[in-house]
């Protein structure tokens, strides 16, 4: 009795107690550690290689390429968290004071997709700045040049929460694409073609999209005025 009392108590381990509980990733510019608050990664997708789901990276103050240095970041896993905006030691977070760059620095290894982008659940991004200037294509008498789809700055497919971040010069699709379900706020978004903000339905999720507290300036599109539906919203629904 005692013997089969065991074995259905490590079978209960096995199946119930194997998972290993969250974890937090650091990650400062620079730096070539092992993830550790003490001894950061280098780049945000060092440790979006190394974190599993329900885990957090917080990434302090710095601009950051990803790898290749192609300037995309990709959320790997449902419930994973990434915040910027901390100080170099992480003892202050404040997104608005300490500016984290996620960037292309116009290298030949061109981002082909939006800057950050996740195909997984309860993805958050908060805390950082996408630029996207360098990816962008300037006439002196025509000002930007149109480019195709997918050069968006933040695209998730599924619900997750995308806020206190600064979004410019997007250029040919939204700034940002979600589904409803998500959260949008406290984002600043500024010279977005086409779009802002452009939520899609998506036929596994009926909650509404909640998006509160942003401010969209200047959005544009590139079709005839009059023609162009409702492309150069703020908002699109």
């Amino acid at each position: 009795m005692v013997s089969t009392l065991r074995s259905c108590f490590v079978t209960l381990l096995v199946l119930f107690g194997g998972s290993a509980s969250a974890r937090d990733w650091f990650v400062r510019q620079g730096s070539n550690g092992d993830g550790t608050r003490a001894n950061p990664f280098g780049d945000p997708t060092d440790a979006l290689d190394k974190c599993e789901a329900g885990d957090t990276v917080h990434v302090a103050a710095g601009h950051y390429v990803g790898k290749l240095q192609k300037g995309e970041f990709e959320f790997p896993f449902d419930n994973v968290t990434m915040l910027g905006g901390y100080n170099a030691d992480f003892t202050e977070r404040n997104p608005w004071k300490n500016k984290t760059e996620l960037a292309w620095d116009a290298n030949k290894n061109r981002p082909n997709q939006a800057r950050v982008y996740s195909k997984v659940q309860n993805s958050t991004l908060d805390g950082f700045v996408l630029d996207m200037t360098e990816v962008n294509e300037y006439n002196p008498d025509k000002g930007r040049k149109e480019l195709p789809s997918g050069d968006g700055a933040i695209d998730f497919a599924l619900p997750g929460v995308i806020r206190n971040n600064g979004i410019f010069n997007t250029n040919a699709d939204a700034a940002i694409k979600a589904t409803v379900q998500s959260t949008i706020e406290n984002n600043v978004i500024v010279n977005a073609i086409t779009y802002g903000i452009d939520v899609s339905q998506h036929g596994s999720y009926k909650q509404p999209v909640i998006i509160k507290n942003n401010t969209i300036l200047f959005t544009q599109t590139y079709k005839a005025k009059g023609k162009g539906g409702y492309a150069g919203s703020a908002i699109g629904l």
